[in-house]
């Protein structure tokens, strides 16, 4: 997407840069050196540094959430006066940013910038293509506030040809040494600056400049000097446009695993992009809300990632995908700590993790969230129903066990009547806390026991608890809170709330189109304005609340509504096509905002495709009027699905299977109308 400055639109934000290991947002020439405050109409916006995951301080302020990331510095890329104005491009589908500014005195240059998909490694051309004068590049090891300036000190600093070379020594919850790099490829003056390197280079019309940005530190590797001057190789050998064409085709060949055209441009745009977007922040850990200060400093919550986890499980990123789970197997020996005694296996994870599995939020009503659970059990479960990795589910069934026994030691209760319910705890943060079986946490819990009885059967373990298991999901359904003929999201609730979706979605423990459920959907849409938003703000519905409510229509299979309420997640989107938490006049809540770009893509890849393992139902939920579709898809069963619909009818269908998947038959069914069997190898 192209963005010219002279739209002045209130919620431009520059498009980030990631590759999981390190991630920026330049503006238009390149720099990443800003603070929130030089973006007024933005709340809770990133700033403009270096930020890396698993590297963070500890804040001593009590107000303060207490494990924070540390800042990796500022690069400042800039000509002699400030551009008059310009122009912005996300290049998704390439990794790359381009850009054009015009300055005072006709000058005119084009810059393009990227980081490589292999190391912590900025690259950014400077193309002169009107006027003469002296580009400057400055890099700064500096904080975004005064807490993360003190926790970081440069130590060294030594010329070399084209660049210099600063050491420093961060000081957080551990300790980072380490050494950044910057350079260029034609001749310049080299300063240092306190706590940085100002790299002078006078140029002309025709000239083109090469920047290079390179970051080590001893969580990367045992020899940081030795790893950056690999990468100062790679550079000297590759040149930018080498650097670049690597860049492409990692990103190309990521694209590559599963697509989505639906003939909605807007749609089509905003899936490209929440692709990208995930790809850059999906660290080696898991996937955060946000990889910067300003998304709770990217530590990672298991409801949040859920959504990203099940976008690239369904968009055939397997890869990418089985991190969340991974991750939470491995914080899976805290999580037992934190909840169990002798004889007990009770998994409690933390609210907000940090990558060594501890509790990074601070005290507040939000600890008492135990919903969280149910999708680190059902996201493992949904992983194996995709790819058949019985080893993998094997290895998560200790996790999966320890979700459940936590909610069957400590959630479900019996009363004299014999109703069996869950207990009370915090459900969504804006019901309040202490609330008695509401109705999103008890679907959580139900789904969470019915993923425990399906992996305890398909690896024959257990035979016990897992029937112990199905008799207390039966008890709970029977138990869901309903009032007036509907489900409501707790007994005595004055609330609506878009918890009421949530027996479809994220859980789907409520088969085919319940009356008293859809009786519950329509009566929140009718107050939706007002409690669309996790926050109680805004007049507007925030686009992961429309898409989670398009979520339940597609699983309910109603295609038309579905479409509806995934076009009303349009009117949130930003410049590149990102997704804000919230984005409406006053109130534009953190751009590049994971979960909601991931309750989108899932969305749109289940209104395209839904599966059980043994049918494969194309174009469930996609609105009759559209006629037109491809996609290349993740199916349960193991199976990967590449359709194209035309004039309304599939004229073209590939089953295959996962590699190292032997072949199976599947039953295939085209707009609820089945179609044939189809062996898919």
């Amino acid at each position: 997407m192209l963005y010219h400055s002279d739209q002045h639109r209130p919620d431009y934000f520059p498009p980030i840069l990631g590759n999981g290991q390190m991630s920026l947002t330049p503006n238009c020439e390149g720099s990443v050196d800003f603070l929130p405050a030089d973006f007024p109409d933005l709340f809770s916006v990133p700033s403009g540094r270096i930020f890396r995951p698993g590297r963070r301080l500890i804040s001593r302020r009590p107000s303060e959430i207490p494990i924070n990331l540390i800042s990796f510095g500022a690069i400042e890329c800039s000509w002699m006066e400030k551009p008059l104005s310009w122009q912005q491009e996300l290049k998704e589908e390439e990794g790359m940013i381009e850009s054009r500014c015009q300055y005072p005195g006709g000058a005119e240059i084009q810059s393009r910038c990227f980081i490589h998909p292999h190391f912590p490694l900025y690259a950014m051309e400077k193309k002169i293509l009107q006027g003469e004068g002296v580009l400057s590049f400055r890099y700064t090891l500096k904080g975004y506030d005064a807490e993360s300036q003190a926790a970081i000190f440069a130590t060294h600093f030594r010329r070399f040809a084209g660049g210099g070379q600063l050491s420093f020594d961060l000081r957080g919850q551990d300790r980072y040494q380490g050494e950044v790099i910057l350079f260029l490829d034609a001749p310049c003056q080299i300063t240092r600056e306190k706590d940085g390197v100002l790299l002078s280079c006078p140029v002309r019309q025709g000239d083109c400049v090469h920047c290079y940005l390179a970051l080590q530190d001893d969580l990367d590797t045992d020899d940081p000097h030795k790893e950056n001057q690999k990468i100062k190789a790679l550079v000297r050998r590759a040149g930018f446009s080498g650097l670049l064409r690597e860049t492409c085709a990692a990103w190309q060949a990521y694209f590559a695993q599963g697509y989505v055209r639906t003939g909605d441009e807007t749609a089509d745009w905003i899936y490209r992009v929440g692709l990208y977007h995930l790809k850059c922040w999906t660290t080696k850990w898991s996937i955060p809300v946000g990889l910067n200060d300003a998304s709770w400093h990217g530590r990672f919550f298991a409801f949040d990632e859920y959504y990203s986890f099940l976008a690239l499980l369904g968009a055939n990123r397997l890869d990418l995908a089985r991190r969340v789970p991974a991750f939470r197997l491995q914080g899976l020996p805290i999580a037992l700590r934190r909840a169990s005694s002798r004889g007990q296996n009770q998994a409690h994870y933390p609210w907000e993790t940090t990558e060594y599995g501890l509790e990074g939020a601070r005290d507040g009503f939000w600890k008492k969230h135990v919903f969280h659970m149910a999708v680190i059990a059902q996201g493992a479960y949904e992983y194996f129903e995709h790819t058949q990795d019985r080893d993998f589910l094997a290895a998560c069934y200790p996790m999966i066990r320890g979700c459940a026994e936590f909610y069957t030691r400590h959630m479900i209760y019996t009363d004299e009547s014999g109703r069996i319910f869950a207990g009370r705890c915090t459900d969504l943060e804006r019901l309040g806390g202490s609330v008695e079986n509401p109705l999103f946490t008890s679907c959580g819990i139900i789904r969470t026991l019915e993923c425990l009885a399906g992996a305890a059967g398909i690896l024959n373990v257990d035979a016990d608890y897992r029937r112990e298991c199905l008799r207390l999901a039966a008890g709970l359904r029977q138990s869901l809170p309903m009032e007036e003929g509907r489900y409501v999201p707790h007994l005595g609730c004055r609330q609506k709330s878009i918890a009421v979706f949530t027996p479809k979605f994220p859980f789907h423990v409520i088969p085919g189109r319940e009356e008293a459920l859809l009786r519950a959907w329509d009566d929140y849409i009718e107050q939706e304005q007002q409690y669309g938003n996790m926050y109680a703000v805004g007049g507007h519905v925030s686009p992961w609340y429309a898409c989670w409510k398009a979520a339940g229509f597609a699983r309910a299979g109603m295609g038309q509504r579905a479409y509806e309420a995934l076009r009303q997640s349009y009117e949130s989107i930003g410049v590149f096509g990102e997704m804000f938490e919230i984005n409406e006049p006053e109130k534009r809540y953190r751009p590049w905002f994971t979960t909601a770009a991931g309750v989108f893509l899932s969305t749109v890849n289940e209104m395209l495709l839904q599966s059980d393992g043994e049918n494969i139902e194309i174009l469930p939920a996609w609105p009759e009027e559209m006629q037109h579709a491809a996609f290349k898809l993740s199916a349960k069963g193991g199976a990967i699905v590449e359709a194209r619909i035309e004039n309304g009818r599939l004229i073209h269908l590939q089953l295959s299977m996962q590699p190292g998947l032997p072949p199976r038959k599947f039953r295939i069914c085209f707009r609820g109308e089945f179609l044939e069997e189809r062996l898919a190898d």
